[in-house]
């Protein structure tokens, strides 16, 4: 697709010095996973476990976050750097496909910037240094995306057929990846000169790859009671209370920091005041895959509630259409964000070692990896309590905290087993709930509220040492132990 703002950019070639940039950035990154030393989120702990056992779906998640990692640990074990050393690298083929993306719709200029940009946004610089769903879903996306525009320009079958393989992949990684489908059928709908010739044949091309690649998820989610597709329509909350202004106001709010200040001031005026440019073929197909996303979580923030990262598909498109933008009418602005990012994406994996040139520790309230502390320690405690007292397996009523220790207190945690209520709100809930056997013991590692509602359930329970992680400046980590015998009776029974 050639936009009327197209450029050429005769006698300079701006890919070779993207890749340059990319790979140091890439390696600064690589080099923060293991200088910086941050424990595993709980979350980050669970996809390691679930990779640990391959499968086509898992409770919450579709399975490429696991297919991810295990791929990364067969090559470098299962250290939290190795874990999460291919969000870095994938995020480096994000921008170098953005790159091409742009280039396709505007020229190299144009790609070189947006592609840059993409690599150092804020919110890239956070999920390179963790392992997330967005990782995979962005880079599909953003193929994806390429492979549409290439389509419509190239009218080959072989275009159409990729861009199933990638919507359907991208599925696989999260399913936000669906809302692709309604996007191009809206731009369709506002371009009608660029539908294709046989729109019918077009759309089985792209759509049967992608069933095909998503049918095993698919199946997987009927044999388990449709658990991920429940728990994505769950995580809404439309069941809660509706109308929530505070709730708009932080999501909006934190997209100033995802998308960073000038690129998102950048977008909200664009969206409100830009018709005339919008008008653009390149600007139009953009706005398409990138402007109603926003608005759609911006609706569901208010409604009910949405993570900061909810929006994130919405940003390629939105890197290429605020970039253009920025290079015809205020390149100082465009070279201050990216100063700023840049900045960001330099100094975020390493925060704590600049903190410390300062001679200061960074408070808990303001910590971005305040869920990546004190659980090595947590963990050497709860294998010392199972060293304690063989034969008792671990019992855990919290998600998060036993997929932590399964982590960090392995191989002693193999045998762990969750405590919870009858209904099923989680991976461990299908795979680890605690059997009938009234003989086993357990030691029982949880908060004070959750001990309170478990130990009344055993014939016999002794309190023993607790476990108590505290960093300087940090948010401890305080569990209570207990030695449990004789269950009279399973959760929800």
């Amino acid at each position: 697709m050639t936009s009327v703002a197209a450029r050429s950019v005769p006698g300079r070639t701006y890919f070779p010095l993207l890749i340059g940039l990319l790979a140091v950035l890439t390696a600064w990154r690589l080099h923060a996973l293991v200088a910086n030393g941050l424990d595993l989120l709980g979350d980050e702990a669970q996809y390691w476990d679930w990779s640990r056992t391959l499968a086509f779906g898992y409770f919450s998640k579709p399975p490429m976050i696991a297919w991810a990692i295990r791929a990364a640990t067969s090559v470098c074990g299962d250290g939290e750097a190795c874990i999460r050393s291919f969000s870095p690298l994938l995020h480096a083929a994000t921008a170098a496909a953005l790159f091409a993306l742009a280039r396709a719709l505007y020229d190299q200029r144009v790609a070189f910037w947006s592609a840059l940009g993409y690599a150092t946004l804020p919110g890239v610089s956070f999920s390179a240094l963790i392992a997330s769903t967005d990782v995979p879903l962005l880079f599909f996306w953003t193929l994806a995306l390429l492979l549409f525009v290439r389509a419509l320009d190239r009218e080959q079958s072989a275009d159409w057929l990729l861009l199933g393989v990638a919507l359907g992949f991208g599925i696989m990684s999260k399913y936000t990846m669906a809302l692709f489908v309604p996007s191009a059928a809206l731009f369709f709908w506002l371009a009608p000169e660029r539908r294709p010739r046989a729109l019918a044949l077009r759309a089985a091309q792209v759509l049967a790859p992608a069933l095909v690649i998503f049918a095993p998820n698919l199946v997987w989610n009927l044999d388990h009671g449709f658990a991920t597709i429940g728990h994505t329509v769950d995580n809404a909350r439309l069941d809660g209370p509706l109308f929530n202004p505070s709730n708009l106001g932080e999501f909006v709010g934190a997209q100033f920091g995802v998308f960073g200040p000038i690129m998102f001031a950048g977008l909200l005026w664009v969206a409100s005041f830009g018709r005339r440019l919008l008008a653009g073929p390149s600007e139009r197909l953009l706005a398409c895959f990138s402007l109603p996303v926003l608005a759609l979580m911006v609706g569901e923030s208010f409604i009910s509630r949405a993570h900061d990262n909810w929006a994130a598909v919405a940003y390629v498109g939105a890197t290429v259409l605020v970039t253009a933008w920025l290079l015809q009418k205020s390149r100082a602005l465009l070279i201050a964000s990216l100063a700023l990012h840049l900045a960001v994406a330099l100094l975020l994996p390493r925060l704590d070692a600049v903190a410390a040139t300062f001679g200061t520790v960074i408070a808990p309230r303001y910590d971005l990896f305040r869920g990546e502390r004190g659980w090595t320690e947590a963990g050497a405690q709860v294998a010392e309590r199972l060293t304690q007292n063989p034969g008792a397996a671990l019992l855990v009523a919290d998600r998060m905290d036993l997929a932590s220790f399964l982590y960090y207190a392995r191989p002693l945690s193999d045998s762990t087993v969750k405590w919870g209520g009858a209904e099923v709100n989680d991976h461990y809930d299908l795979t680890r709930r605690i059997g009938k056997d009234p003989s086993r013991s357990y030691i029982l590692v949880a908060n004070s509220g959750a001990a309170e509602s478990v130990t009344p359930n055993f014939a016999a329970s002794e309190r023993l040492a607790g476990i108590h992680v505290t960093e300087t400046g940090r948010r401890p980590l305080v569990f209570e132990v207990w030695r449990l015998r004789g269950l009279a009776s399973r959760p929800g029974r």
